[in-house]
């Protein structure tokens, strides 16, 4: 499982309007749209970057935003998206905590990067157990976002 992380300055990014996305230009999402931007910088080709699921510990800030009906993550994986440094995965897990005494929050997406397919009568060799069973051998496939054909929302 690989991740990435970012730690943003407090508060974090919220929509304007409960209906619509966050974006690049809503509220307090600059600090956010930065990182994002220098994290991309740092390997171009490696991004948007497909996530399995994502936690976030929020700082100071953590907009009540239920009754809205939407959750305080939401936001910065909108915000993301919409800068191209991850893409929607259309369904991902989410864990959410809070430091209220810390003056940033970190968000970090992790994603499962490996596939495993049993090749029959090619390339498959069997591996002798411990105990003299015989096991086929599993040959796993390195993913990248690139296979998963992502493209971020604009």
């Amino acid at each position: 499982m690989r991740s990435i992380t970012l730690v943003v300055p407090d508060p974090p990014p919220i929509r304007e309007h409960p209906g619509r996305g966050a974006g690049r230009d809503s509220p307090h999402a600059g600090p956010l749209v930065d990182a994002g931007r220098e994290l991309m910088a740092s390997d171009p080709e490696g991004f948007p970057w497909q996530f399995a699921g994502m936690t976030v510990r929020f700082g100071k800030t953590m907009w009540n935003v239920d009754p809205l009906g939407y959750q305080p993550d939401h936001p910065l994986f909108e915000v993301l998206c919409e800068i191209g440094a991850i893409c929607d995965p259309s369904g991902w897990w989410s864990h959410t905590t809070q430091d209220a005494q810390a003056d940033f929050y970190v968000v970090t997406f992790l994603r499962s990067e490996w596939r495993f397919r049993r090749t029959l009568n090619r390339g498959v060799r069997e591996v002798p157990k411990p105990n003299g069973h015989r096991n086929l051998h599993v040959i796993f496939e390195w993913m990248t976002a690139h296979s998963f054909g992502c493209s971020a929302r604009s």
